[in-house]
């Protein structure tokens, strides 16, 4: 078996892993809340959800930071329900991953924000939806996305990229409960 960090290695180099149990510690909170805005049989039902999620974990032993621990995040959303729609309008923003497992070679990412939009109309049992997500075309790497074996295969000069984010993306469904 090959150990991860051999000193013989390149630093962009990496082996083959093998899990091992470890004592850790893993800590976190999240708050999440929903107010109601306005609600009338006219106007329909206006409200706004927001949630706020940290996670930490380390090594007993050692005090290193985890492998694949997601950074601090949030998301808030504008919601309205009017005869049988539903529909939303979301911001989501991830901190930047900066406590990273450096004996795995884990990537750091910079922060990042999203929008998306949604609207479905119920009729029984019957939903249709459109969403379109990351409205604003950002570019993104996620934190616990992996990294492009493609993309080192082609030029191993820049090491592991992190795996980049959905772009602006379309969605229609319909479903049928029964």
């Amino acid at each position: 078996t090959k150990s991860f960090n051999r000193t013989d290695m390149a630093h962009t180099k990496r082996n083959i892993l093998t899990f091992t149990n470890l004592d850790a510690t893993l800590y976190g909170a999240k708050l999440a809340g929903l107010i109601e805005l306005y609600n009338t049989k006219q106007a329909g039902k206006w409200q706004l959800k927001g949630s706020l999620t940290s996670t930490h974990g380390e090594r007993d032993d050692s005090n290193e930071d985890l492998y694949q621990i997601m950074p601090l995040h949030t998301e808030l959303s504008l919601e309205h329900e009017y005869k049988g729609w539903q529909n939303a309008l979301s911001w989501q923003w991830v901190d930047s991953k900066t406590n990273v497992d450096e004996r795995r070679l884990e990537n750091q990412t910079d922060s990042y924000q999203l929008l998306a939009i949604s609207s479905q109309k119920t009729w029984q049992n019957l939903t249709f939806k459109l969403a379109i997500t990351n409205l604003l075309d950002e570019y993104y790497q996620q934190p616990l996305g992996g990294v492009s074996i493609a993309n080192y295969k082609q030029d191993m000069s820049n090491g592991f990229e992190q795996l980049a984010g959905q772009g602006r993306s379309y969605n229609a469904s319909v479903s049928y409960r029964f």
